[in-house]
């Protein structure tokens, strides 16, 4: 058997190494879900453990509030942009 995924709408942004982030994300920042360590890299605690954010990773909220890093390339092929 065959099955494709649900369109489900989502929020993310492409991390590009600076802080240049939307609302949603600052709140996990401020919450401790998103956080730098001594090295500069950006992680982010997921109920998988705690994830490193590549640079170009997308950083995604899904519709239940988790958020997880993706990579660039798995997002362009899974995912695309609506107009809001």
């Amino acid at each position: 058997m065959k099955y494709i995924k649900k369109a489900m709408p989502i929020e993310a942004f492409q991390y590009k190494g600076d802080f240049t982030i939307p609302i949603w994300a600052i709140k996990a920042y401020k919450d401790g879900l998103l956080y730098f360590k001594d090295d500069g890299s950006l992680y982010i605690h997921t109920l998988k453990g705690e994830m490193k954010c590549d640079l170009n990773s997308y950083i995604v909220q899904d519709v239940r509030g988790e958020i997880y890093p993706c990579r660039q390339d798995i997002f362009e092929e899974t995912y695309m942009a609506v107009e809001e």
